[in-house]
């Protein structure tokens, strides 16, 4: 089935494309940014704040995997209360969090389960309130499972 799959994009000129494409995404992967002339900012993923309260920045209790089978490890040193906000994302639209890039100033990701993201907000200038969209930029894991994706919605703009 794959060799058919192949030779039939062979035949169409279709592996020009993808060998192409894939030149642009391990550019950006290995050499840390754009091709020269191209642009990152044309993909946004916008996602609603669902809750925002002052938290511990630390679990408490006790830990053990994730949903994920991850070991939560408990940071080091004396826990704060800082402010945080859930948001209606999850690992299930993006993939990898860690590579979710944040447009809004002061917001950092923390964490995600599987349909909630958990974000930094404290060092913003004022207080992200529910209902409020926060914005982020995507490396290429996190375009491709919010393309794939039934429950994100994509907006094309002019």
């Amino acid at each position: 089935m794959a060799a058919a799959y192949y030779a039939s994009r062979k035949q169409c000129g279709q592996c020009a494309q993808g060998r192409a494409a894939l030149g642009f995404v391990l550019f950006a992967l290995f050499w840390g940014g754009a091709i020269p002339g191209t642009r990152e900012d044309t993909l946004t993923l916008r996602a609603q704040v669902i809750e925002s309260n002052v938290k511990p920045d630390r679990p408490w209790g006790v830990l053990g995997p994730n949903g994920f089978g991850e070991t939560v490890v408990r940071p080091a040193g004396e826990s704060h209360l800082r402010r945080r906000a859930i948001l209606a994302l999850g690992r299930q639209d993006v993939g990898d969090v860690s590579q979710l890039l944040p447009l809004d100033p002061g917001v950092r990701v923390i964490a995600a389960s599987s349909d909630h993201l958990i974000v930094d907000t404290e060092d913003c200038e004022a207080p992200v309130a529910v209902g409020e969209i926060l914005s982020f930029r995507m490396q290429y894991q996190g375009m491709l499972y919010a393309f794939l994706s039934r429950d994100v919605e994509k907006i094309w703009l002019p």
